[in-house]
């Protein structure tokens, strides 16, 4: 006896392929953070913003080799669509895809057939020539008949194709939308991993429901903390005005707990497992890559032209840039000497 189905509409994405998409999502959102979050939250504070400017937000999420999860929020799109619409395409979609084969293999049994009587027909006397040549007329409209199948299938297949890109992207870029309107996960890149990762084969609400409930074993990754430290830091300037800003930076990273509980690290970080406390990792990397983060500072307060509230994003990102950029003898001296946990 077949198990007994729940009650509903079929689920499309297992929680094992939702935990895989939203793992990677919060990866790749927490190395963007500081590139989107402002566009972000400007955009939410609008409200009257366009769905271009909402792509434009996420665009730099693309070009880091995950464009499989983000192409649905990021592509150009006109169209307007329900949920019941983009499965209608998707399943017409997948009728015609599964018909491609049967077309195939129907043409290449033809083709096969016309080559055989052809081949035959340089052997043929020539009362079997006569035979032969009525059955290659027979064949020659068969072959005629299933190449024009197959390129309408192959046609119908690429249209609904289309179709069906466009009201996927659609209909994800209303969802995520209409949950970050909601101000549910414009802030957090978890939570907005959370509702991006079943979409567009689930709602936002339902994909948001589901991850929330789902361990994600990364978490919190390093780039947020960072992102956040920078942010906490820069608000606590006017705390503080005898101090410059790069002295206030110094300032907060010393006072940063050099450990941390052990659980209190997300668990792509491998530590000792016997060991309760462990070395904290925001404060070793900034103590170490203060240099970088003084160019990041000075580089960011050049731009006269930011505003005050986005500038901690710019400065998160000028340092994630500066992270990435060749090192040289002469670079690693100079930052060796500016550490601060020597």
């Amino acid at each position: 006896m077949s198990p007994k189905r729940s009650p509903g509409r079929p689920t499309l994405l297992e929680d094992e392929d939702l935990v895989r998409r939203r793992n990677d999502l919060v990866r790749l959102l927490s190395v963007c953070w500081a590139d989107i979050v402002w566009q972000l939250r400007a955009w939410q504070l609008r409200r009257t913003s366009t769905r271009e400017e909402f792509r434009m937000a996420l665009k730099p999420l693309s070009g880091r080799g995950e464009d499989h999860l983000i192409s649905h929020f990021v592509r150009p799109t006109s169209t307007t669509t329900t949920s019941k619409e983009v499965r209608a395409t998707r399943k017409a979609y997948e009728t015609a895809a599964k018909h491609i084969p049967d077309a195939h293999k129907r043409y290449q049994d033809v083709v096969q057939l016309h080559s055989q009587i052809k081949a035959a027909m340089m052997e043929a006397n020539p009362e079997e020539l006569k035979v032969l040549q009525a059955d290659l007329a027979k064949y020659e409209t068969k072959l005629r008949f299933a190449s024009a199948d197959l390129e309408g299938t192959r046609t119908q297949e690429r249209i609904l194709n289309a179709r069906l890109e466009a009201q996927e992207a659609s209909f994800a870029q209303a969802e995520l939308a209409k949950i970050i309107l909601e101000n549910r996960c414009a802030r957090h890149p978890l939570k907005m991993a959370n509702a991006m990762a079943g979409l567009p084969f689930l709602s936002a609400r339902v994909s948001y429901g589901r991850c929330s409930k789902l361990k994600c074993s990364g978490w919190p990754r390093s780039e947020f903390l960072i992102v956040k430290f920078i942010e906490s830091t820069w608000n606590r300037r006017q705390r503080y005005p005898h101090l410059s800003i790069v002295e206030l930076f110094d300032q907060e990273i010393k006072r940063l707990r050099r450990t941390v509980r052990r659980e209190e690290l997300p668990e792509a970080i491998a530590v000792p497992t016997d060991q309760k406390r462990v070395e904290n990792y925001l404060r070793s990397h900034l103590a170490a890559n203060r240099r970088y983060l003084r160019l990041a500072i000075e580089r960011s307060l050049e731009k006269t032209e930011i505003a005050e509230k986005r500038m901690p994003f710019v400065i998160a990102s000028n340092f994630s840039a500066i992270l990435e950029e060749p090192r040289t003898p002469l670079t690693l001296a100079l930052s060796e000497g500016e550490r601060l946990d020597k």
